[in-house]
């Protein structure tokens, strides 16, 4: 199917009559469709996926009739019921009622077949108390309930249903999909059905195809074109990629239970929690805990290293309180003594008083405040007996841009007692490390700072690919610390890997790393699953951190799959 578009704006009619006596008049050819051919026989439901702007909608309308197509044929036999767009066929003005004998007379129904139905066609959409309303005033669910029950008062041949279910709240949508059931049971009504949501695709179709600008992707039964869809759609990335990922989902394995599992509570509260009664179940050794700001990462990588040097958890604050989650961590924990990382508009003194005031004793509350780099410095000087030999150097606005990427460190960071460190810090006074490792932009600057700490530069970063960002900090650690046993590796998001922060002591405790993963970008997924391939051998698990938004139960099984033979 091609559209003509201008090749340049015209303003009005005279503009464009001087263009087309001139010969002047050009078009660029649009193909919202190409190669797409299939063949749906009586009684399929067949479900068509793809993302916006792929030709859903225009494969639909050459199918109803609505498009003729530039190239090919569309055959057809049967009487159709379109709905195709919201409101297509409705004059808003007029009354619902009106609409009704509108609508149904241009599907063809003669008048006195509407009258015989109305009552059902009413009933059926549920809109009995504004059948006299103009059709301005309602809500698009509405009409959608009122277009869906007109198109389907009688048995059609072919139903054809784009979008128009989403937009009905989630009892009225089972309800269509009921009718829809009965129409195929009953009647054999072969259905052509457009939707964003696999589960709908997958519930309801027996064949499905996914189009990607115009171009069809794959065909064939509805559970593997979903599974495809649902991992490769509306991804970036590159050919090899796509490939990679697209070879490992048809990878005929099964994974076992306990292959993968992940800490997915409501947010990352409940995350934190979850991580920390699991490095600590037994309570405390130190009795100390550390409190950092949900809306600071910068305070939060800080509140990292300090930790690490307490053997303490790493708990969450919001501004003004302390959600639920913390609340009955802190108890469970137990802790004599607190500190706080941030001023007063980080984490407030109401949030504060909340956490003593669970305690019959008196919680020591330690507060270290004022900018990330004062927190940093006062760090690093009071603390400076108790660094290990590495430590991490970046510009504050490093931290502040890229602070998922300084993330990835965090337990590393944790485990090795490695200080933050910023470069508009000045005065190191005798502070001395073995292996500064640098994420610094400015990197003379960073160089001669590396020099002022008296150890050795050691990049990171430095060229780096996003996309091949997770796998790259994996393989540094595995060069620069102690070879582990660990059997276990964490994925969390590339994006905001929030749930990395305060788990960087259970990921530490458990002796392993985390990887960050952008399940967005094939290059991302497919470097990380070349990765797991390559360590069959060592690994045996993935947890992930986060919930369904973050990795899908089909990205889970992907992943694992990798570690398998």
């Amino acid at each position: 199917m091609v559209f003509n578009m201008a090749s340049e704006q015209l303003n009005s009619l005279k503009e464009y009559a001087i263009a087309l006596a001139r010969h002047e008049l050009r078009f660029k050819e649009f193909r919202a469709l190409q190669k797409v051919s299939f063949t749906v026989n009586k009684g399929d439901v067949f479900g068509i996926m793809g993302t916006n702007g792929s030709g859903k909608s225009t494969m639909l309308k050459i199918v109803a009739g609505v498009l003729e197509p530039t190239e090919g044929t569309c055959q057809v036999k049967g009487r159709i019921a379109p709905l195709i767009e919201l409101g297509a066929g409705f004059d808003m003005e007029l009354t619902a009622r009106e609409n009704i004998f509108l609508n149904g007379a241009l599907l063809g129904y003669p008048k006195k077949f509407i009258e015989q139905h109305l009552d059902a066609i009413v009933e059926f959409a549920e809109l009995e108390e504004f059948l006299d309303m103009p059709m301005k005033n309602y809500s698009s669910g509405m009409v959608a309930r009122i277009a869906f029950a007109i198109a389907t008062v009688i048995v059609p041949d072919v139903l054809i249903v784009d979008e128009v279910l989403s937009v009905g709240d989630f009892r009225f949508q089972k309800k269509c999909e009921n009718r829809i059931n009965d129409l195929i049971a009953n009647h054999g009504v072969t259905v052509l059905i457009v939707s964003h949501s696999n589960e709908q695709i997958a519930r309801l179709c027996n064949k499905a195809i996914w189009i990607e600008k115009g171009e069809t992707q794959m065909m064939g039964r509805t559970r593997d074109v979903c599974r495809v869809y649902r991992a490769l759609a509306g991804k970036e990335g590159s050919t090899s990629s796509k490939n990679d990922v697209l070879k490992l989902i048809s990878k005929k394995v099964k994974v076992p239970k306990g292959a993968y599992d992940a800490i997915a509570g409501p947010n990352v509260f409940a995350n934190t929690a979850t991580m920390a009664k699991a490095a600590w179940p037994h309570g405390l050794d130190q009795g100390v805990v550390v409190m950092a700001p949900m809306s600071a990462p910068a305070y939060a990588l800080a509140a990292v290293s300090l930790a690490g040097l307490y053997d303490a958890p790493v708990l969450l604050a919001e501004g003004d309180d302390l959600p639920n989650s913390t609340v009955r961590e802190l108890g469970r924990l137990d802790p004599s003594k607190m500190v706080v990382i941030g001023d007063e508009e980080a984490i407030s003194p109401k949030a504060i008083e909340k956490a003593c005031s669970m305690f019959e004793k008196q919680l020591e509350v330690h507060r270290i405040g004022g900018s990330i780099q004062e927190i940093c410095a006062h760090l690093l000087q009071t603390r400076q007996d108790e660094w290990g030999s590495t430590a991490l150097l970046a510009s504050s606005d490093y931290v502040q841009q890229h602070w998922a990427q300084v993330a990835a460190f965090a337990p590393y960071m944790y485990h090795n007692h490695a200080p933050l460190i910023l470069c508009e810090q000045a005065d190191y006074g005798a502070l001395a490390f073995s292996q500064v490792l640098c994420f610094a932009d400015d990197e003379a600057r960073a160089t001669s700072q590396v020099s002022a700490l008296q150890g050795e530069l050691l990049e990171f970063g430095k060229g780096e690919q996003p996309s091949q960002y997770g796998v790259a900090v994996l393989e540094w650690l595995e060069a620069h610390q102690e070879v582990t046993n660990a059997d276990t590796i964490f994925f969390a998001s590339a994006d905001e890997p929030w749930d990395v922060l305060p788990g960087a002591a259970y990921i530490s405790k458990l002796n392993t790393n985390v990887m960050l993963v952008d399940t967005a970008n094939l290059d991302s997924m497919a470097a990380a699953i070349r990765y797991l391939s390559d360590r069959k051998n060592k690994y045996r698990k993935i947890i992930f951190l986060g919930g369904f938004m973050v990795f899908a139960d089909d990205d889970k099984e992907l992943f694992a799959k990798a570690l398998l033979p």
